[in-house]
């Protein structure tokens, strides 16, 4: 979660504020591949703490009886299936999700050069106007 909202706030500053627009694409990069890469690591995180769990489990039975081949799949394949759910619903894994899926977007905006992301295009006819006046002082 940490690293999507970190994505979130680094690709705002030049699209929102205008700062580091000189930097944009590449900071556009880090934001679209970290934001989708985000959206998968709870599942990872989830996924590996099911092995550790199904030995202590087997090692821990009463009567000194061994799981079998089959037993240790179903019992991998439950703790796969409740730990995604664990991890996406109780533990903020759907809040990662939702700033990975912005971190991303708000790269593409900046790689499209929405808003401020947008570098200043120089004026038709090179050099930019000049205004000759008087200012005067009302007393």
């Amino acid at each position: 979660m940490a690293l999507a909202l970190i994505m979130v706030v680094l690709a705002s500053l030049p699209l929102c504020c205008g700062v580091l627009r000189q930097y944009g694409k590449i900071i556009a990069g880090f934001a679209i591949v970290l934001g989708l890469v985000s959206l998968a690591i709870p599942l990872l995180g989830s996924m590996g703490a099911c092995g550790p769990f199904v030995d202590a489990i087997c090692n821990e039975r009463c009567g000194g009886y061994e799981c079998t081949a089959t037993e240790r799949d179903d019992m991998s394949s439950l703790c796969n299936a409740l730990g995604f759910l664990v991890v996406y619903i109780g533990a903020f894994g759907w809040a990662t999700c939702i700033l990975g899926i912005v971190a991303a977007s708000l790269g593409c905006c900046v790689c499209c050069g929405c808003c401020k992301a947008k570098m200043d295009e120089p004026a038709p006819g090179g050099q930019p106007a000049v205004v000759v006046g008087s200012v005067q002082q009302v007393a």
